[in-house]
């Protein structure tokens, strides 16, 4: 059986949760987990509700907005993980026990403003089974882009040299 992620991002996911639910309600095949950033959520908020999922989050304390979640469903086995987080990444990850062995799965957010180099990135990218989902702000034409942007230059050239698969960005 294969497993599934989506990545979303909400832009307030208490705003759009019934985009959420509906999107889950009509689709035939459910994601097994669903990465969701700038959720806006925080500490005095609830989490938001999926039929059949657990959620682990990681709100943005120190200014508005950003935040991230993780909808894992209840039948999945994992671990959340505690990620060395870079200064101008926002980053959270479980680790998911599959037939294969373990999983990590990553979800980041880096807003449009943040400054990221290589070394942020290679903070984060320290397993071979690993996979990176989010939103990166980072526009290259390799993933279908009109143009491409020093950070979208940069994620590429990152997996480049790691030898990783870009499936969809940003």
């Amino acid at each position: 059986m294969a497993l599934t992620i989506m990545q979303w991002n909400a832009h307030s996911l208490l705003c759009n949760t019934e985009q959420l639910k509906n999107f889950l309600i009509n689709t035939p095949n459910p994601p097994d987990i669903i990465c969701i950033e700038e959720t806006f959520l925080k500490d005095k908020h609830q989490s938001p509700r999926m039929d059949g999922y657990d959620i682990i989050r990681k709100d943005r304390t120190n200014k508005e907005k950003g935040g991230l979640a993780i909808y894992i469903k209840m039948r999945l086995n994992f671990n959340a993980l505690n990620v060395q987080e870079p200064m101008n990444i926002e980053v959270q990850g479980i680790e998911v026990k599959t037939m294969h062995g373990h999983l990590k799965i990553l979800n980041a957010y880096i807003p449009p403003g943040n400054n990221v180099d290589k070394e942020d990135f290679e903070t984060i990218i320290n397993n071979k089974r690993m996979i990176m989902v989010g939103d990166f702000n980072a526009h290259n034409k390799m993933w279908g882009c009109t143009e491409t942007r020093p950070r979208g230059r940069l994620l590429e050239e990152i997996i480049t040299e790691n030898r990783m698969i870009d499936t969809d960005l940003p």
